[in-house]
């Protein structure tokens, strides 16, 4: 719409307590998806996941403690990336055949997770591969990642913008574990990682790429709050690839307590210590509880992010929408938008991809 050739990058949550979202998940995320085929706007779509890899031994480069280390071994002072695996649930890269068949399994998933705890009387019972079960969150090293994700996006597809969505509902396992020189301890232990502290020290992130930096920054006050390696990660990718970064962040429900604490977040990523936990409690929690939804920009770094009620609120009802087929990119969006606003609300993912690229 602007001239410029825009693609999407998004990462999706595969830990466990995403078990009573995921269907909704995956029904945002085949809506996204055939808009983005429809429109021929290149696409990657990974699950973000540690129970992939978890019964298997073989992977070359991984030392003995799961750590990744890297083609030719590991780097000094390189941060230790943990083993988790990305898995590439849909691409714009894949045939039609292929796409049509990644409709189908994931909507079978979506079928699984659907009835996961529940009681069910079909006779057909859909089973999924114990590889895609769920697992932790370890966003931090898929951040970490995305930096070659990128890279390979762009070279790859010649975009001019790229609009990455990250959908989670939890904070990141920690990672703060770099390589050192091997030590041994008056045990005969021998360790070559160190841990760092970016409360108690500087510590400098450095892309050896672009050979830009940035330092970690701690966003709270609070010391046993955790989010900086987390922010400073996403402030760093978009200070590197210039690109529009959002997140979902799904919450089973908000009570007064849980309004506090994402104000407070909001407050120290923004600097903003205007506001009062009381006053703007109770407005917000009735706002939410109205419109299922929040949006804080600039919040822990990304361009916008979303407090999203989870669980059936994400679930996408079928509808029907008629569009001619010679029809461009921006009558597409056109036609999305009026496709009356209260179904277009519950395609979240998909509203605000349209936003992001018709800006």
């Amino acid at each position: 719409p602007d001239g410029k050739n825009h693609g999407l990058v998004m990462f999706v949550d595969w830990s466990g307590s995403m078990s009573p979202n995921m269907k909704g998940t995956i029904e945002q995320m085949l809506t996204l998806v055939m808009f983005c085929k429809r429109v021929n706007i290149p696409f990657e779509v990974y699950a973000f996941s540690d129970s992939y890899t978890r019964y298997d031994d073989s992977i070359e480069n991984v030392d003995s403690n799961g750590h990744f280390i890297g083609k030719g071994g590991p780097g000094y002072n390189d941060v230790v990336i943990g083993r988790f695996n990305l898995l590439n649930l849909f691409s714009s890269r894949m045939r039609a055949k292929q796409l049509h068949e990644a409709y189908i399994y994931m909507t079978a998933t979506a079928d699984y997770y659907s009835r996961a705890y529940t009681y069910s009387s079909r006779e057909c019972y859909v089973s999924i591969p114990d590889r895609m079960g769920l697992g932790g969150t370890p966003l931090d090293n898929t951040l970490l990642m995305s930096f070659s994700v990128m890279r390979d996006f762009m070279k790859k597809n010649q975009v001019d913008v790229i609009n990455s969505i990250f959908l989670t509902d939890g904070d990141s396992h920690s990672c703060n574990s770099y390589w050192k020189a091997p030590e041994t301890d008056e045990s005969g232990y021998t360790t070559n990682t160190g841990r760092f502290d970016y409360r108690d020290e500087n510590v400098i992130l450095r892309d050896p790429v672009s050979k830009k930096q940035m330092q970690i920054g701690d966003i709270s006050k609070n010391r046993y709050r955790r989010g900086g390696m987390t922010s400073t990660l996403v402030k760093f990718l978009r200070e590197v690839f210039d690109i529009n970064i959002v997140n979902f962040f799904l919450i089973p429900k908000m009570r007064r307590w849980d309004m506090m604490r994402h104000i407070d977040d909001v407050k120290d990523s923004q600097g903003d210590d205007s506001m009062t936990w009381d006053e703007d409690a109770d407005v917000l929690i009735r706002k939410f509880r109205k419109e299922k939804y929040l949006i804080a920009p600039e919040a822990k770094g990304f361009n916008e992010q979303y407090l999203i009620l989870g669980g059936k609120n994400l679930e996408v009802a079928e509808e029907q929408l008629e569009v001619a087929e010679d029809a461009s990119v921006a009558q597409l969006a056109r036609a999305f938008k009026k496709f009356s606003s209260g179904k277009l609300e519950k395609r979240k993912l998909l509203s605000r991809f349209i936003d992001m690229v018709a800006a």
